[in-house]
């Protein structure tokens, strides 16, 4: 759940996924406690699907991320002892937006709520004039500031800049880049990026290679669903038996209305299992995907509708999001995929041995 927030999948898919999964909530038991020796169970409550709701509540457990936050220790976190998290704390931030926000320096670790980077300010403008607002700034890696300043003669001045705010915030040395010449470094960055030819012929084999190790998860996941569909087609089976030996109209509508819902489960959870299997089908149409990405990398980022469209596409080529300085030196860490290119062009050179003792290679 968590993962898949972060990276920005939407509630409602989420919830589709993990219920196609068997997902199921905790079975709790009503007793009637009024015989002491032999209690007996009066009703149940529980093993229902997960809803969107109950999902924006669990994504908001600390301790996914290691932190225990609750009222016994008067709401003061502490890290866990024998448990590290299911998730790292930055995933933990990512999934849930600033609505809970775990600060860790090390030392001291702090939970916020309603938590913001940049001070009362909640979100950044998406002004389609600073298309490269999502770059980072060198010294606090927090994404550049865009604005236009107006000089003595009325003319606007637009540039990046981030720091030189009071109270703490950004409190590092101002920088302020003009416009154009940043435009033209990113744009500069981002076009030399292009595949060498004859790269893309052994990226399939690499992809191929990169599969056989998701392999084994992707069939774990599909047999999970797999089960889940068995389990209801075989509830679906009982329901459908009761209904044949149902005489009552108001049983038969009941057991309809069941019917219909474990047909709709079924059809969600054969959907789900579907998307999840990757097959060398995939890989192929993947590199035909990739091969139009490589070959226009600035005008893909340039045209993305916002800042958070244009931050996910970045994820396609950098592992972590770059600053102004990585981005002008041509240092920053790009994805496995780019990786492969870099090195597809270092060795380019190398074809070539160097005379020494040993024999030379035929040519």
């Amino acid at each position: 759940m968590l993962e898949m927030r972060a990276d920005g999948v939407s509630d409602e898919k989420i919830v589709s996924a993990i219920n196609a999964m068997g997902f199921k909530t905790q079975i709790y038991r009503r007793w009637d406690r009024s015989d002491k020796e032999n209690p007996r169970i009066v009703g149940e409550k529980g093993g229902k699907q997960l809803t969107i709701k109950q999902l924006q509540r669990f994504i908001l457990q600390t301790e996914y991320a290691g932190v225990s936050y609750e009222k016994w220790n008067k709401h003061n976190p502490v890290r866990m002892r024998s448990f590290n998290g299911v998730v790292s704390i930055d995933v933990f931030n990512r999934a849930n937006k600033g609505k809970i926000y775990i600060k860790d320096d090390g030392e001291n670790i702090e939970v916020l709520h309603n938590y913001s980077p940049w001070g009362r300010v909640k979100r950044l403008r998406d002004n389609p004039r600073f298309p490269w607002k999502c770059v980072n700034c060198p010294h606090c890696q927090q994404p550049m500031l865009g604005s236009a300043s107006t000089g003595k003669s009325g003319e606007k001045f637009e540039a990046y800049h981030c720091g030189g705010m009071k109270d703490g915030k950004r409190s590092h040395p101002y920088i302020r880049i003009a416009k154009s010449d940043f435009d033209k470094d990113v744009r500069s960055y981002l076009d030399g990026l292009k595949f060498e030819d004859g790269f893309l012929a052994g990226l399939e084999l690499h992809l191929l290679d990169k599969y056989r190790e998701r392999e084994k998860e992707v069939v774990l996941e599909s047999s999970a669903i797999s089960r889940t569909v068995s389990d209801l087609k075989a509830e679906l089976a009982k329901k459908l038996d009761a209904f044949s030996l149902a005489e009552s109209p108001i049983t038969r509508r009941m057991i309809e209305q069941q019917i219909n819902t474990l047909d709709a489960q079924i059809n969600q959870a054969e959907s789900e299992r579907g998307e999840i299997e990757v097959n060398e089908k995939s890989i192929r149409a993947f590199v035909r995907y990739a091969k139009y990405i490589m070959e226009h990398p600035g005008e893909i980022l340039t045209e993305a509708c916002d800042l958070d469209g244009r931050r996910s596409l970045l994820s396609l080529f950098f592992e972590e999001t770059p600053d102004y300085h990585q981005l002008l030196n041509g240092t920053p860490k790009l994805t496995a995929l780019f990786k492969l290119s870099e090195e597809f062009k270092g060795n380019k050179t190398q074809l070539v041995t160097p005379r020494g003792i040993e024999p030379r290679f035929d040519p």
